[in-house]
């Protein structure tokens, strides 16, 4: 089999061209570009008056799947003696340099060789234009907009698809046919302004977005939520998930997914923040993790035993309203609260059995040790309190600071919120619409929940700082406003 390794040749441009443009498509061993590597790279360079040919296979120095073969042809023989990708990062870097960088879903070809030139410790930035976006501004009305369609509706042929210089050479043509439309111009530069979406959604996706607080969804075409967010501004934050695609492999991946984005406006952070915690421990979104805790958490409640104070282990779920300011710790899993359990009672001295690490009758193993002072045994140790409230100073849960329950008001030029808290408990709010007066209710399960803690807390500091929007109300009323 001859084997082709790299080609190059220089011609005259089909057309002129007052900036150099690179035309570039890459076949690869997948869709990752953190996982999967390049094994064939076609680009056509055009500045000026001259346009420049460049293709080579690259050795991925991987496995090559065999649907890749049966879709590109390529086999893992003619890989075999082809170069690497440092062999062949200098003329890569050369051909791109100070060039417009084009690519039929750029986002993917730029993302591979980005991570490609990260693996070498090599920066690499290019002005990118995505021809799927160009061709969807361009010809409107159009089913599909994947490169096989494009060529169709526009009368093209390519004589060997799924290989990179050919897929590259018709990007030359898709390119030449988008100039001559009177508004070329104008739509390349308002594109190279905007983020590059996904292919599957279209302008009009963001434009409908609201630049207020809020809560947003993405959604497959199967209807699983994909991820949820928020943000004070949704649709920049939007924005932001498809220009940081290049560098976070998590975005590329999951916006090959996107189908649909949703949002819902609140009246403020504090409305977002809740929301975005809620609705990940509903939905379980895909690409969410750091939300994704349940109320499957243990904690650590505060007791006493014959004026001494104990601890007993329960889940989070299983904790009343009333017993929220005897919770002194909270952990993810029975064995990291077992660990640091065991690690307070050796610093501070205390007794595992009162931190309920032991069982039985009898002296506790460590006061046989010397690590606690006896009062398993009956021992006086007139200093075990103060060692108790030191070991769990940082891991408490502050005492609720007010005498009833508080509302904090968020305000909007929509929407007025009024959130209900109490003993560090979310427990709903009612949103008035301003333009059409209506009001809904939502109101919640009055569970303690760790990451909503955080997040009250937070809201609550801020406000107690700045002497401003809270307000003292019993439980009685806050039944009426979500009931009445």
């Amino acid at each position: 089999m001859k084997l082709k390794k790299s080609t190059a040749q220089s011609n005259p441009s089909p057309f002129h061209s007052d900036r150099k443009l690179c035309f570039i498509d890459l076949e690869t061993t997948g869709v990752s570009p953190l996982r999967d590597r390049i094994i064939e790279i076609g680009i056509v360079v055009i500045d000026g008056e001259t346009i420049e040919r460049y293709s080579t296979f690259v050795n991925p120095e991987v496995r090559l799947p065999p649907e890749i073969t049966r879709i590109t042809g390529i086999t893992s023989q003619d890989l075999e003696f082809a170069p690497t990708f440092s062999e062949v990062v200098d003329r890569v870097e050369e051909l791109t340099a100070d060039a417009l960088f084009i690519a039929h879903n750029a986002r993917f070809d730029y993302a591979f060789l980005k991570h490609e030139f990260a693996r070498l410790d090599r920066p690499f930035s290019r002005k990118t234009l995505c021809t799927v976006r160009l061709s969807r501004a361009l010809f409107p009305g159009h089913p599909r907009y994947n490169l096989d369609a494009v060529t169709t509706f526009l009368g093209l042929s390519i004589s060997d698809r799924h290989r990179a210089l050919p897929d590259a050479e018709a990007l030359v043509h898709i390119y030449e046919k988008a100039m001559v439309r009177d508004d070329f111009d104008n739509t390349v530069a308002k594109l190279l302004k905007k983020p590059t979406l996904p292919m599957q959604l279209s302008e009009e996706v963001l434009d409908s977005l609201p630049d207020t607080p809020g809560v947003y969804t993405f959604v497959d075409s199967e209807g699983t939520i994909l991820y949820v967010g928020k943000s004070i501004n949704i649709r920049t934050r939007v924005k932001s998930h498809f220009m940081s695609d290049y560098a976070r492999t998590t975005d590329l991946a999951m916006s090959r997914q996107i189908q649909q984005v949703y949002a819902e406006e609140t009246a403020g952070e504090l409305g977002a923040l809740i929301r975005e915690s809620r609705m990940v421990k509903q939905m379980s979104p895909v690409y969410n993790r750091a939300l994704r805790r349940s109320r499957q958490m243990i904690v650590a409640l505060f007791a006493r035993e014959n004026t001494l104070p104990t601890i007993t282990l329960a889940p989070l779920s299983e904790v009343p309203l009333e017993s929220v300011e005897n919770i002194l710790a909270c952990f993810k899993s029975q064995k990291q609260a077992t660990e640091k359990l065991r690690e307070i009672a050796r610093e501070f001295k205390l007794c595992p059995k009162y931190l309920g690490l032991e069982r039985g009758a009898g002296r506790c193993f460590a006061s046989q040790l010397g690590a606690c002072m006896g009062i398993c045994d009956g021992m006086v140790d007139l200093e075990y309190h103060d060692r108790f409230t030191d070991g769990f100073q940082k891991l408490r849960v502050p005492p609720w600071p007010f005498p009833e329950a508080t509302t904090l008001v968020e305000e909007s030029e929509r929407f007025r919120e009024t959130h209900f808290i109490y003993k560090w408990c979310y427990m709903g709010s009612v949103i008035e619409n301003k333009s059409t007066q209506e009001v809904s209710k939502n109101p919640y399960t009055h569970a303690f929940d760790w990451d909503e803690y955080k997040i009250l807390a937070r809201a609550i500091r801020a406000r107690l700082t700045k002497k401003q929007g809270l307000s003292p109300i019993n439980l009685t009323h806050i039944q009426e406003a979500f009931y009445l």
